[in-house]
């Protein structure tokens, strides 16, 4: 009798529940950067951080397929790039801009902790 624990399940179907996920994400972060320049108006700090989660959704995709050390490295390096470009490229006179990059930095990391752990899933699992 099953159980339905995911222990049970094996490593290939673990593999490709990662890989659907890693779609859904993807397209996801693609909706919400198209909202980020949507609500921004055209704002370079919400621009820079919409460009990084395209990069993002991209590097999920490539993660599940391309599982490797590299992929991984390349997401952090992303995603920190985008913070400081996005931080560098954000007005100084108001702290609205910085309540956004305290709201935008999270996202972005977010999106680089997603890719590890897809890549991982993938790897481990022996997809």
């Amino acid at each position: 009798m099953s159980t339905g624990h995911l222990r049970e399940l094996p490593p290939e179907t673990r593999a490709r529940r990662a890989r659907i996920f890693a779609y859904v994400v993807a397209a996801l972060f693609v909706v919400g950067a198209a909202g980020f320049v949507a609500i921004s108006g055209g704002s370079p700090l919400f621009v820079v951080a919409a460009a990084t989660m395209i990069v993002l959704a991209a590097l999920m995709v490539v993660a599940v397929h391309r599982a490797s050390p590299a992929t991984r490295a390349t997401a952090l390096a992303v995603a920190a790039l985008g913070v400081v470009v996005a931080f560098a490229t954000s007005s100084t006179d108001s702290g609205s801009s910085l309540m956004s990059m305290i709201g935008v930095a999270p996202v972005l990391l977010i999106g680089a902790f997603l890719v590890h752990l897809l890549s991982r899933a993938v790897e481990v699992h022996g997809g």
